[in-house]
């Protein structure tokens, strides 16, 4: 609990979808949460097999079509020379 003066920071992490049917949940979960105005929302990069590429359009398409702020989540585990600024 918080006291009085203070507030709280909460996010929403997703994985990016691997087919259209997931898109479609997504935009699905988007719509629902927005209203609710979380300070922001992560889409995992490269979570169950998905690719870097995916994810940035992912990304992209949030920051396009709402006002959530947007991080791409950057795993640990990946090799060094796979992750490129942009």
């Amino acid at each position: 609990m918080t006291g009085i003066g203070e507030s709280v920071t909460y996010s929403f992490e997703f994985f990016p979808p691997k087919d259209q049917e997931g898109e479609d949940r997504l935009w699905s979960a988007i719509s629902a949460l927005e209203p609710i105005a979380p300070d922001f929302i992560s889409v995992t990069c490269c979570a169950g097999g998905t690719t870097r590429e995916r994810t940035i359009r992912i990304t992209s398409e949030i920051t396009e079509h709402t006002k959530l702020p947007v991080v791409a989540h950057l795993t640990c585990g990946l090799p060094p020379n796979s992750v490129k600024i942009y």
